[in-house]
Parts: structure tokens; C-alpha cells; sequence
């Protein structure tokens, strides 16, 4: 393999662990805004009881935060994606480099390897709350990994096929 072909390989590792220490440092931030009110144990007004209104604006308070902060932490991490993925992918596909049968494996490999450990790394910082988050999280890892890495390598590489380029070893 020569020297580009390493850098290549060397930065699209580096982009996935980025991209995975951000699935994993907003899914741990995902189990404190899970419910950031607690319910209400008593509440009386001139002699009324109202914990049953009360507790159900809680949960609906709730509910809408962790909706804001879920849609949150998604543009989140599409824009981390896209600002890390966008320019390495046009390198790869603009450039016009050699792509090596090898470095097209590492790259599908890298790119299970940073969605399962998205996942796993998001469950794990979010305690296990907030799964269908976590599990969103992790899909759009796949999704831009998939759209704007492991694309443009497979472009490349079926173009360098095409044209019967030789790879160096």
C-alpha cells in the first residue's frame, strides 16, 4: 500500500471512533433528561387534590423534552457526520485515487465496526434509557458512513477496476 492509501485509511478510522465517542457522549447525556421533573407526590389547592392534573402535565412535560433533546441530538450528530465525512468522501471520489481491494474491506469493516460500537457505547452512556434514541443515533452513524464513505470507496475502487489500474502493495 503507498502513502495515500495509508492517510486515507488512517483518517476514515479516526472519523468513525470521532463519530462514535459522540454517539456515546450524548447517549450518556440522554438518561439525565429522561424525566427531569419528578411527579408529584401531594398537591392540594383549597383543599382540591390535584397530584392526578399535576402528574400528567408532568409526564407531558417530560415526554416534550426528551422529544426536543432526541430531535437535538440527532441534527447533532447528522451535522458531525456530514462535516467529517462530506470532505474525506469527495477526496476519495474527486481525487481520483487508486483504491486497493483491501482498502475497500477496511473500509466496510470500519464502518459495521463504528455502527455496532455506536450503538453498544450509546446504550452503555445512556444506561440503557433512551434506547430508541440511541438506536436513531447509531442509524444515522450507518447512514452517513454508508452514504458518504463506504459509497465513494466502492465508486472509486469499481472505477479503478474498470479501468484496470494497478495497485501498488
Amino acid at each position: 500500500m503507498n502513502k495515500g492509501q495509508i492517510v486515507r485509511m488512517v483518517t476514515m478510522i479516526v472519523i468513525a471512533v470521532i463519530l462514535v465517542l459522540s454517539v456515546w457522549g450524548y447517549g450518556s447525556e440522554i438518561g439525565k433528561v429522561i424525566n427531569p421533573i419528578d411527579y408529584a407526590s401531594d398537591v392540594n389547592i383549597d383543599g382540591a387534590d390535584f397530584t392526578g392534573v399535576t402528574n400528567v402535565l408532568v409526564v407531558g412535560t417530560n415526554v416534550f423534552v426528551g422529544f426536543i433533546m432526541g430531535m437535538t441530538y440527532f441534527i447533532a450528530i447528522f451535522i458531525i457526520s456530514l462535516i467529517l465525512l462530506l470532505p474525506w468522501g469527495l477526496v476519495v471520489a474527486i481525487k481520483k485515487s487508486k483504491i486497493a481491494p483491501v482498502e475497500l474491506k477496511v473500509a466496510i469493516g470500519t464502518g459495521i465496526g463504528a455502527t455496532v460500537l455506536s450503538l453498544i457505547m450509546g446504550l452503555i452512556g445512556a444506561r440503557f434509557n433512551g434506547v430508541l434514541i440511541v438506536l436513531v443515533m447509531a442509524l444515522i452513524v450507518a447512514i452517513m458512513f454508508g452514504l458518504l464513505c463506504i459509497l465513494p470507496y466502492w465508486l472509486a475502487y469499481r472505477r479503478c477496476k474498470k479501468a484496470e489500474m494497478t495497485y501498488e502493495s
